[in-house]
């Protein structure tokens, strides 16, 4: 049994008409203790061997999470697994992490406004080095922002990239420009996922002049600049979409 989003889900009541059978250290598919009543429907049984997974993003500041009882979450065996993105920003090579990007691009070319045609000449735009300035600078972003405590995902990556191929597609903007208006609506929306986020320390860092973010993302370090909260103050950001 499989229950995704287990956190944002009263768990230990969904489970509590099987917890009987799942508890037993009977291995006989005959017992009475996998018998499972349903009411009307009557009688059914599980199967002694049934394993519950349970999955989630579960920050302690997670607004979404509902709380379960003691006797239940020890009942949990708890595996945290590491965050694959953070990872690769951190041992990827500069080349590497453009290589990463175009596998991406390879995946998710058919959510963008790009006609089939023209997914090779985006992809064309990831991979020349005159965008390699651009791309090792958003780099820099991503780490910064799993730094304070932002959710950093492929799906964010993802989604950026999307966003900077509309824009090439509309032919609103050159690659570097979409990049900064993508990172304006994607970064926003991450840093809302956040119950409490620290605005001035974050802004403090993004555009901080020896990161160079301000050079090449003007746009985002201005959004950063007003939307972010002042010195001192903790502040909601509002989500771009």
């Amino acid at each position: 049994i499989i229950l995704n989003e287990a956190n944002r889900q009263d768990a230990e009541a969904m489970l509590a008409r099987v917890q009987f059978s799942l508890d037993s250290k009977s291995k006989d598919p005959l017992s009475a203790d996998h018998i499972i009543p349903l009411g009307a429907s009557g009688d059914f049984r599980l199967s002694p061997y049934t394993f519950v997974v349970m999955t989630g993003n579960s920050p302690r500041d997670d607004t979404g999470r509902v709380e379960q009882s003691r006797p239940f979450q020890r009942r949990i065996s708890l595996v945290t697994l590491p965050n694959p993105l953070s990872l690769a920003l951190e041992t990827d090579t500069e080349q590497g992490f453009r290589t990463r990007i175009v596998n991406l691009w390879n995946r998710c070319a058919t959510e963008s406004l790009l006609m089939p045609e023209q997914t090779a000449d985006f992809r064309q735009k990831v991979e020349d080095p005159a965008n390699a300035g651009s791309l090792a600078v958003l780099r820099t972003v991503l780490k910064l922002i799993h730094k304070h405590g932002a959710g950093l995902s492929y799906g964010l990556l993802r989604k950026l990239l999307v966003l900077v191929a509309n824009q090439v597609a509309l032919g609103n903007a050159s690659f570097n420009q979409a990049l900064d208006g993508a990172l304006v609506g994607g970064v926003g929306a991450t840093l809302s996922g956040a119950k409490v986020v620290d605005g001035a320390s974050i802004r403090q860092n993004l555009i901080a002049t020896d990161a160079g973010i301000a050079t090449v993302f003007p746009q985002f370090c201005e959004w950063v600049g007003k939307s972010l909260s002042d010195p001192g103050e903790l502040g909601f950001v509002a989500p771009y979409f």
